[in-house]
């Protein structure tokens, strides 16, 4: 009887730790897909302003 209580508390631990690292993992990979896209949005926005302003002055 305590072997099975033993086992379906090692079985819990071991969903909720998975469980865990599962959620863990997704709010990883979307704070960092979140960053990168907030990265590469800000990085293509500086390149065509400097692109436009270059255009701009080279304008006869």
């Amino acid at each position: 009887m305590a072997y099975d209580k033993y086992l379906s508390a090692k079985q819990a631990s071991k969903q909720a730790s998975k469980q865990a690292s599962k959620q863990a993992s997704k709010q990883a990979s979307k704070q960092a897909s979140k960053q990168a896209s907030k990265q590469a949005s800000k990085q293509a926005s500086k390149q065509a302003s400097k692109q436009a302003s270059k255009l701009i002055i080279s304008l006869p």
